[in-house]
């Protein structure tokens, strides 16, 4: 049966160790992903605190690079989750955690032709444009 697990750090993870997305350690490492039977894998950026654009600029400069060596297959519209759904190999959904960086909220169209398809407005922490539900202990 083929799947599609919806988050994983491990393109952050990767990155912030300089190790290929090939990398046997990481959790959803690309070999690990094909032989599991995986059709589509949710890789999130994660960005937090006064360093957020900076950290998607180089994820995303990360992820680029391993689409250009053909390690990561984009998955960017429904014909593509299907391919890899009815065929072999592993596809890769980029997604974004929290978009407290964006200056702009009218910069999500950016994000779309950077090849971002899910994104949380916010993560723990309250930004512009979300605030989180965290609960409070006395």
């Amino acid at each position: 049966m083929r799947y599609i697990d919806l988050h994983c750090d491990t393109l952050s993870v990767a990155c912030d160790r300089g190790v290929s997305i090939e990398d046997g350690s990481l959790q959803a490492a690309t070999e690990k992903l094909n032989k599991s039977n995986c059709a589509a894998q949710c890789f999130a950026l994660f960005t937090e605190g006064d360093g957020a654009a900076h950290a998607f600029k180089n994820y995303l400069s990360y992820y680029e690079k391993c689409v250009a060596e053909n390690k990561l297959k984009p998955v960017l519209c429904a014909d593509d989750l299907r391919a890899f759904l009815s065929g072999g190999g592993t596809g890769s959904i980029l997604t974004v955690e929290n978009l407290g960086f964006l200056d702009d909220i009218a910069r999500l169209g950016e994000l779309r032709e950077a090849g971002v398809r899910m994104a949380s407005l916010v993560w723990n922490h309250e930004n512009a444009y979300a605030y989180p539900n965290m609960l409070s202990c006395p």
